[in-house]
């Protein structure tokens, strides 16, 4: 049986070789010699050898046609599966809506091997002329698939991809994106079959036009937010120039009514030294018209005389002391004023011109009974703006006044200045009223006052800040707690700065 394995060819060579085995069995004929016995035994192996020959025939059979069966069999499940995968394919390229199509590049065929249903081309898998196959591309687009498809042909590509729209039979369009690649070529290298797939994208591209859409909605939103908010920047710009224009007035309106209260406080106090002068030199003109009355008259006596005499030296010792106060208060004025209005640079005593600027608050100090001390280290020369320091110096002692001692009738204020590090320290204090921490966090914003519609305006610590920061290059720390009065400690560079921020 082993032998029996093999082609079929093989099967019946072993066949034959069993049988020549039996062959000489059947050939034999007993002798005359043999008995009787001997003669059914030879019948006998005739008959096992045969039955032996047809029972390796039947085995050998039966085992070929089972194996011929279980071929057959194993070919139809094959065949049965591949049917069935044929099924399942197509069915789900129909499904998807997925067109497989080639193209017999010679006779100008295209053959639908799985249509698309929708599209207005014949159904069946025949072959359809290229020329009809064009003639449903969208006008728009026949180009663009011309174009695709001829760079595939020619070798310009290694696949075709296009994306079209193609009509309906229903009407209407669809979009379709192919892709296509050549499967043979002749000897000369020229294409001669392409195959390829169309699928349906329609709702693909409807959906890119709705993201289209939107995007073009949203710039427009967009283009429109920003004109909108260049609009809103540039209102917002010119309304911050006129405030920048309209503090920038304030801060000058505050820096004249400022000097005009100066002018008022030092007028007054001119008056009484030009007053008692004009009140010696009048007596004076009296004696003296007096004593020549009695000179003309030959009545003059020696204590005449003498009266005249003392009376002439008290007046003019009396005139000359108010004019010289006189002409200090016009210098301290006059300087005080022009550094005020001005911004100029210039090298100053600093202990003398503290001194200057108390004098011209004397006007405003005589009228109470607070008072100023000024402790400054003598010989301090700087080059600084003299005016920023009038006005710093002249506000704190104006908010000390207004608002340090409002209640208080006796106050006193503690100016300390030295040099230290290559700075200068100015250390203010009083000791009034003091002031709680929401209203020391904003002491220097502008406009921000306690005495809103009591004549207060809010700039004169803005004012100084901005002096202190930016003309000066310096900084002003506010430090207080309420009943403990104030401290300002302000630092300035000794140096000058050579390009100082304008206030």
């Amino acid at each position: 049986m082993l032998m029996c394995r093999g082609t079929s060819a093989a099967r019946w060579t072993a066949a034959s070789g069993i049988l020549a085995c039996a062959l000489p069995w059947l050939a034999y004929s007993p002798g005359v010699q043999a008995d009787s016995l001997m003669s059914q035994l030879l019948a006998w192996k005739v008959i096992s050898s045969l039955a032996i020959c047809v029972l390796a025939l039947v085995l050998i059979g039966g085992w070929m046609l089972r194996r011929r069966l279980a071929t057959t069999a194993a070919k139809l499940e094959a065949a049965e599966r591949l049917r069935t995968s044929e099924e399942h394919l197509s069915l789900a390229l129909e499904s998807s809506g997925d067109e497989i199509w080639e193209v017999d590049l010679p006779n100008s065929s295209f053959r639908r091997i799985v249509p698309h249903l929708g599209i207005a081309l014949p159904n069946h898998d025949g072959p359809i002329p290229t020329s009809q196959v064009l003639e449903v591309i969208h006008p728009a687009d026949r180009e663009t698939f011309i174009s695709a498809f001829s760079g595939l042909v020619k070798g310009q590509s290694q696949r075709m991809k296009a994306r079209y729209r193609v009509a309906l039979k229903a009407g209407g369009w669809l979009w379709a994106l192919s892709y296509g690649k050549v499967t043979e070529r002749d000897a000369q290298g020229r294409a001669v079959w392409m195959s390829g797939v169309s699928r349906d994208i329609s709702e693909l591209m409807e959906q890119e036009e709705a993201l289209q859409r939107v995007n073009i909605d949203l710039e427009h939103r967009v283009e429109g937010r920003t004109r909108d908010l260049r609009l809103a920047n540039e209102h917002l710009r010119r309304t911050l120039d006129d405030l920048r224009q309209a503090q920038k007035q304030l801060v000058e309106s505050e820096k004249m009514a400022a000097l005009g209260a100066l002018v008022a406080g030092v007028a007054h106090e001119i008056n009484t030294p030009l007053g008692i002068g004009v009140t010696a030199s009048s007596h004076l003109q009296g004696e003296t018209r007096r004593l020549l009355g009695l000179l003309a008259s030959g009545e003059m006596k020696r204590s005449d005389l003498d009266s005249y005499l003392a009376a002439a030296s008290e007046s003019s010792e009396l005139i000359l002391r108010n004019l010289r106060r006189a002409d200090h208060l016009v210098k301290s004025f006059k300087q005080v004023a022009v550094d005020q209005s001005t911004e100029d640079r210039r090298r100053i005593d600093l202990a003398n011109y503290l001194d200057e600027i108390l004098t011209s608050l004397q006007p405003r100090l005589r009228k109470t009974r607070h008072r100023v001390e000024i402790d400054c280290a003598e010989g301090i020369q700087l080059e600084t703006y003299p005016g920023a320091i009038y006005q710093v110096v002249t506000n704190l002692v104006m908010n000390s006044l207004a608002h340090g001692f409002e209640h208080q009738e006796a106050g006193l204020i503690r100016i300390g200045v030295r040099a230290q590090d290559g700075d200068i320290v100015v250390d203010y204090r009083d000791d009034g009223c003091g002031m709680d921490d929401e209203v020391r966090r904003r002491i220097f914003e502008p406009f921000f006052t306690t005495k809103r519609g009591q004549g207060g305006s809010g700039l004169g610590m803005h004012i100084l800040f901005n002096l202190v920061t930016r003309l000066l290059a310096g900084s002003v720390r506010c430090e207080s707690t309420p009943g403990q009065g104030v401290h300002f400690v302000i630092r300035f560079p000794l140096e000058p700065v050579v390009a100082p921020v304008p206030v």
